[in-house]
């Protein structure tokens, strides 16, 4: 579990370069990464960096950056497009991969899921197709936080049969 928060993108960057560094990729081996890694969708990069409410700020004191980037981000997520029109683009996780800033030398599967940070249940019915909602009670922007990241030494093959989340659960609430 990394450091939590919108805002805490470069503590998290320093808490994966301390596990990289535990570990060494040698001719055989697997390091394999699961868990809440907690980066999320980032703001749009042309309107500069987003200061997210605490549970403590009230919803008047919220600045409107933030709500109008929530809500265009939310209604991305809910129209079900998130993977098309935010992945990987702005995802804190792969921007950080691809910039060598976190996890160098990881690799992931295509991410084709639902953000999972913030997201309500969908409900238990098994043929459920819709696309989820987000929590507006608490807003944060939401992420694709719940990840299987690995790193793979010389002559090792990994291969992938599926990589989703269940969308009747979720525990990020």
């Amino acid at each position: 579990h990394l450091e939590a928060g919108h805002g805490k993108l470069p503590k998290r960057n320093e808490m994966a370069s301390k596990i990289e560094a535990s570990f060494e990729a040698t001719p055989g081996s697997l390091l394999l990464l699961l868990g809440d890694l907690n980066y999320r969708i980032e703001g749009a990069p042309d309107r500069g960096p987003i200061v997210e409410p605490t549970k403590a700020t009230a919803p008047e004191a919220r600045c409107e950056r933030f709500v109008a980037e929530f809500e265009q981000v939310v209604a991305i997520c809910e129209a079900g497009a998130a993977c098309q029109e935010l992945f990987p683009s702005r995802c804190q996780l792969r921007q950080a991969m691809t910039a060598g800033f976190a996890f160098r030398g990881f690799e992931e599967a295509p991410v084709g899921f639902h953000p999972t940070y913030k997201r309500e249940p969908v409900g238990s019915d098994p043929a459920f197709l819709g696309a989820p909602c987000f929590d507006r009670k608490e807003p944060r922007l939401p992420g694709w936080c719940d990840r299987i990241i690995w790193r793979r030494g010389a002559g090792v093959q990994v291969s992938v049969s599926d990589y989703s989340a269940v969308e009747s659960a979720t525990d990020r609430k």
